[in-house]
């Protein structure tokens, strides 16, 4: 029978993230290579039923390199017959298929929040095994018989991701003192981050070139006359040329003038009549 491969990576996610803890009987610190495992202390009687880990949405299907969070909402519930005191949640995220294309801590950021509360940064760091798994400690929840307890995780991946990152898989992870554990989690395609968008360049509209030859052409015509106009500016100067010589032309100049010629003819009269009188 052939397995989807979707498919063998999430189930393979699960055994890495689930099972290691399960067979070491520790805390978090399963996932980093060289550490201490810390184990739980030893619980007084075996839970009988589940610890349950439900998505309280539709899981999603794909995640773009450098684009949106995916969210991933769960409902942690104690289904067993008695209550439980320290309630450990995890996270883990990885390819989980080839080690030359899994992700780098530095690629990835995670966010966690319980129930409504704020979101909060959850940092990561390299399993011993594959993937990347939550570095923070999250808070053990007391859960009693049949008691839930909601988190939200959303996540990440930059644009410069191995370009062979062809999917990533997340699981969250809650396990009791009793190491009873539940799990839920996905694969998801990775789409490549998309291109910039180039800003196309706008044509010039064929009305454009006549304007800036009309424009060009504006300076040309504008200085120059009509014969006619330069005739009527010359005979404009000739006539304040005249004017500013002579002066106005008024009825006051005629007076002046007839005056002028009156004391001339009486002058010459003047003289006949003495001429007559000596001869």
């Amino acid at each position: 029978m052939r397995i989807a491969r979707p498919l063998a990576v999430t189930a393979a996610a699960l055994t890495l993230a689930v099972g290691v803890p399960l067979a070491t009987g520790s805390t978090s610190a399963w996932a980093v290579c060289g550490a201490t495992p810390t184990p739980h202390p030893a619980p007084a009687a075996k839970h009988q039923g589940t610890l349950e880990v439900k998505a309280l949405k539709t899981l999603p299907t794909t995640i773009t390199a450098g684009g949106a969070q995916v969210e991933v909402p769960v409902r942690i519930t104690n289904r067993t017959d008695a209550p439980y005191q320290q309630v450990e949640p995890q996270f883990s995220v990885g390819h989980y298929y080839d080690m030359k294309a899994d992700v780098a801590v530095e690629q990835v950021a995670v966010e966690w929040r319980q129930g409504k509360g704020p979101w909060k940064k959850l940092g990561l760091q390299q399993g011993c095994t594959r993937g990347l798994v939550n570095q923070d400690v999250l808070p053990r929840l007391a859960l009693k018989q049949g008691e839930s307890a909601e988190l939200s995780f959303r996540f990440s991946l930059v644009a410069a991701v191995p370009k062979a990152l062809d999917t990533v898989s997340y699981t969250v992870f809650a396990q009791g003192e009793d190491l009873n554990a539940g799990s839920v989690g996905a694969t998801l395609r990775v789409t490549p981050a998309s291109a910039p968008k180039s800003t196309p360049t706008a044509k010039p509209s064929a009305a454009a070139p006549v304007a800036k030859a009309a424009a060009a052409e504006a300076p040309k015509t504008a200085p120059s006359t009509s014969p006619s106009a330069s005739a009527t500016a010359v005979q404009q100067d000739a006539a304040a040329t005249e004017l500013a010589s002579t002066g106005p032309r008024t009825p006051n100049t005629f007076l002046v003038l007839s005056a002028l010629g009156a004391i001339a003819l009486g002058a010459g009269v003047l003289a006949a009549v003495r001429w007559s009188r000596s001869h």
